[in-house]
């Protein structure tokens, strides 16, 4: 059985696409755990959602994420914003209002 992806065994990614409405642990929990692991690689971490409230924006920036987005998600606008990320060198992009 492979390790969760949270785990110290795990690979390390540059992006990770984290839905947050996942069964048994949501995707909060996953953005801390993997948070936690600190390490030199962070990755951009984007949470997408079906909720798009102030509250569960600020949810997920409290559990570390870089972006929020609200399903359906643009595959234009996500694709600007990671070469927006890939240009600034690993710096989180502005997320769309």
């Amino acid at each position: 059985m492979a390790p969760p992806p949270w785990s110290s065994q795990a690979r390390t990614f540059d992006v990770v696409l984290l839905d947050i409405g996942l069964p048994s642990m949501d995707g909060y929990e996953v953005a801390r755990r993997i948070r936690a692991r600190g390490g030199e690689s962070r990755p951009l971490l984007v949470g997408i959602s079906g909720y798009g409230f102030d509250a569960d924006r600020q949810r997920a920036k409290d559990a570390g994420f870089d972006l929020y987005l609200v399903k359906p998600v643009d595959p234009k606008l996500l694709e600007a914003l990671l070469e927006q990320w890939t240009q600034g060198e690993g710096e989180s992009p502005s997320s769309p209002g």
